[in-house]
Parts: structure tokens; sequence; C-alpha cells
């Protein structure tokens, strides 16, 4: 009887050091993910960073001294911010989609609320002189009656540099053209606050250590955000006024690709939840590649794009479904 005992409880007792080891073993290979993944975010917020302060220097210098060149740096420097701030969304906190999309990436705009327009020449925060031009009143502005109605964020300020000419912002006695100096400026200035708040949310629950599923859940809503903005792409494409949106989803593309490949390789770990549904993710983000890289029309993108997104959409679905039958 007692040896019987005896041998129940060391069968007991390996069963329990089988099971630790099996956890610790799936902590370790999951924080082999994870750090990668950390990592990547960490790089892409220090350059999120830089690229802001090359943006504003290029800003102060254009205002300063308004010509073509300065006004050209100044495009370059915005297209090199968007593009590496769109990176860091692409793994951002799910927590800040919201204000991010509100605040700092706000699209589409009315340009008409911004600025006068041919046919409306009196039109815009610009032409109205009972509108004081600084951070409280644009904030205040800002989506007042229609979510397109942007008067802070990167798109208002997009439309502001690449569709207003060069002689909107040489200084002059016109009003509006100071009021448009000022605007530009205030617009940067407020962007900056709302860009301190956002770059510095922890992405993962400190608490909450990160699992499998939560990376996978991740690329899901990137890439379903992915999905509609192709959507748009001949509609209503994101960065219209600087012709950038194929850009966009190009940059976008090239982090899904180094999470699935390099330094992540989340790729490896897919294929023990199934292999052949691996490898159709694997080969539709190549053909995504491909296809954006291509000199084919925007028509033909906008169509083949949508229509590949929906399907890598699905795709890590039905793996982050496997993953939980499995656990």
């Amino acid at each position: 009887m007692v040896n019987y005992q005896l041998k129940g409880l060391i069968l007991l007792f390996c069963c329990l050091l089988t099971t630790s080891c099996s956890q610790k073993s799936s902590e370790r290979a999951q924080q082999i993910l994870f750090d990668p993944v950390e990592k990547l975010h960490s790089d892409n917020r220090i350059d999120a960073k830089r690229e802001y302060d090359n943006f504003r220097l290029a800003m102060d210098s254009f205002l300063a001294q308004p010509s073509v060149t300065t006004l050209g740096d100044l495009q370059k420097e915005w297209v090199y911010f968007h593009d590496t701030l769109h990176r860091f969304q692409f793994l951002a906190n799910p927590s800040t989609q919201e204000s991010f999309s509100i605040l700092i990436d706000s699209w589409p705009i009315e340009p008409g609320f911004i600025d006068n327009l041919p046919m409306y020449p009196n039109s815009g925060i610009v032409s109205d002189v009972s509108i004081p031009i600084d951070e409280t009143s644009l904030r205040q502005q800002h989506q007042f009656t229609d979510l397109s109605e942007a008067a802070i964020g990167l798109h208002a300020i997009e439309y502001l540099i690449f569709s207003r000419s060069l002689n909107d912002f040489v200084p002059s006695e016109d009003f509006r053209v100071k009021r448009r100096r000022v605007l530009l400026s205030t617009m940067v200035s407020s962007l900056e606050k709302d860009l301190n708040y956002y770059l510095n949310v922890p992405h993962f629950n400190k608490n909450s250590p990160p699992t499998l599923e939560t990376l996978m859940k991740i690329l899901e809503i990137g890439v379903s955000h992915l999905h509609r903005e192709s959507l748009k792409l001949l509609v209503n494409p994101h960065s219209t006024f600087s012709n950038k949106s194929r850009q966009n989803l190009q940059n976008q593309i090239d982090l899904v690709e180094q999470i699935l490949f390099q330094p992540v390789n989340l790729g490896s770990a897919l294929v023990y939840i199934d292999e052949f549904l691996t490898r159709d993710v694997i080969h539709t983000v190549r053909e995504l590649r491909a296809l954006l890289s291509s000199d084919a029309k925007d028509e033909e993108i906008a169509l083949r794009c949508s229509s590949l997104l929906e399907g890598l959409k699905h795709q890590l679905r039905s793996l982050i479904t496997l993953l939980n039958v499995d656990n």
C-alpha cells in the first residue's frame, strides 16, 4: 500500500515537473518572438521621433525663407515622417488607435474647411477672421460638425504644403497669408503634443505577458486596416495631396514581411499551427509585394490589392482560430 502511494506521488511529481518545463519552454519560445517585436517597435519609435525633428526643422526653414527649395525639402520631410509614423502605428498599442486616427492621422479631410478654394474665395479657417488661430481654437474647430472637418493632424498639414502655392506663404500684407503661415506653424506644434503622448504608450501591458495569439491579433488588425485603405485607393486615397497612397501600402507591407520573416520570423512559429495555411499567408504577402512594386495602373492595384488583403485577413483569422483550438 505504501509502495503504491509512493509510486503515485512520484508519478504526480513527474507530471507536474513535465508540465512546468513545458510551460517554461512555451514561455521561452514566445519570448524569442516578442523580443524582436519589441525591438522593431522601439526602433520605429526612434525613427518617428527623429523624422519629426527633421520635419519640424524643415518647416521652420520654409517659414523663415519660403522658396522652391525649402518647400521641396518640407514636402520631402513630410513624406519621410508620415512613412515612419505609419510603420510605428502598425504595431502600436490598440488602445491608441482612436486617438491616432482622430488627432494625428485624421483622414479624409475637407480642404475648404481649412482654406479658401477658387470657387469659394472666402471659405475656410484662413479666411474667417472670427476664428483665432491658436491651438485651443483649432482643437475646438477640429471635426466640429463632420469627421472630414480637420483643423489639425498630418493631412491638414499635407494639404497646406502640397496643394497651396508657394506665394500663399510668402510674407505680404494679405491677411490670409499671415493667417496661413500661423496656421501651419500652429498645426505642427499641436501635432508635436499629440505625438509626445502617442509615441510613449507601452506596446504591451507589462502585467500581462504577451502570447503568440496577441501578436497574431495585432497582425490581423493591421492587415484589416490595410484592406480598408486599399478599398479607398481610387475613391478617397490616403495621402492624396502628396500622391503617396501606394507608397503607404508598400511601407506597411514591408512591416508585415519583417514580422513574418526577419527579424521577428513569426512564420517559423505559424508552421506548427498549420503548414499549408502558413504557406498561403507567405505566398499572399509576396504577391502583395510584387503587385505594389509593379508598373500596374492604380485601378488594377486597387482591385487586386484589396482582394489579396482580404484573403490575407481571412488566412490570419483562420490561424488564430486554429491556435485557440490547440490551446
